[in-house]
């Protein structure tokens, strides 16, 4: 169907791996916060795996839940 809308997932795991490697190397140089700004489609894939970002916490936003559970160590 040409006229559909498709969204994949190929690519994605590039970027995985670049901004692994610049979160690396801002590191080396003393960067000590890093702000990411990134688009819907591949952002809960950065958060999980590269920033570790507790799924059960993904999930809770997701349904609607607050930003951050009582105790969360992203508080």
């Amino acid at each position: 169907l040409p006229s559909v809308k498709r969204y994949g997932i190929e690519g994605s795991e590039s970027i995985v791996v670049l901004l692994d490697q610049l979160v690396f190397e801002a590191a080396q140089y003393g960067v000590t916060d890093i702000v990411a700004g990134l688009s819907h489609r591949g952002r809960l894939g950065i958060l999980t795996s590269l920033f570790e970002y507790p799924k059960d916490e993904v999930l809770r936003k997701l349904r609607g839940g607050s930003e951050f559970s009582d105790g969360s160590p992203h508080t």
